[in-house]
Order: C-alpha cells, then sequence, then structure tokens
C-alpha cells in the first residue's frame, strides 16, 4: 500500500510496547525495509503518498516549517539548530518518514 510513514509509526509503537526486546530484530528489519522502500520511491509516488498524509500536508502547509526546509536547502548545516526543537524534529523526522526529506544521499 506504500504507506511507510504510517508503517514506521506502528513499528515505534510495536518497539515501545515490546519491553523485552523479543521482537526487536523483526522491528529492525521492517524499518530497513520501509526506508528502503521510500528511498526507492520516485518524487511523484512520493509526493502523490506524502498529499495522502494529512499529517505530512499539514507540516508541508506550515508557513514556518517551510522556511525552515527553505533554510536546510540553503545551508544543509542548520537542521542541527532546527533538531533541537523537539517538535521540529518530531515534523521532520514525519517527513523523512514519508520520504519528502531525504539525507545523506
Amino acid at each position: 500500500m506504500k504507506k511507510f510513514s504510517e508503517a514506521l509509526t506502528a513499528l515505534e509503537g510495536a518497539r515501545a510496547l515490546d519491553t523485552q526486546g523479543t521482537h526487536a530484530s523483526e522491528i529492525n528489519d521492517l524499518e530497513v525495509k520501509c526506508y528502503g522502500a521510500t528511498r526507492n520511491m520516485t518524487q511523484e509516488e512520493v509526493a502523490e503518498n506524502a498529499g495522502k498524509d494529512p499529517e505530512v500536508v499539514e507540516i508541508m502547509n506550515d508557513p514556518v516549517m517551510r522556511s525552515i526546509l527553505e533554510q536546510m536547502q540553503s545551508d544543509p548545516k542548520a537542521i542541527k539548530e532546527h533538531l533541537k526543537n523537539p517538535a521540529v524534529a518530531k515534523k521532520l523526522q514525519k517527513l523523512m518518514d514519508a520520504g519528502v526529506i531525504r539525507m545523506g544521499r
């Protein structure tokens, strides 16, 4: 269904519930698959999926977040400062999970 952002959120919840760590390996494997699949998506597929996720749409329509994203494009080192803000870090993580932001390329 290519809902990788939702799958990653569910895996985060599964990790929190797996207090004994008995399923850690399975959870890690599924996370790797989600991230890999997101990286292999075309920009069109990413845009289509992102447009279906209300949280991603809300983040992308937020003028402050748009400004942060523009700043990150012109100054990639700016991400370090923005990640210090937990609310911004959470939103950036959501965009990374959705494939909207790709890092380390």
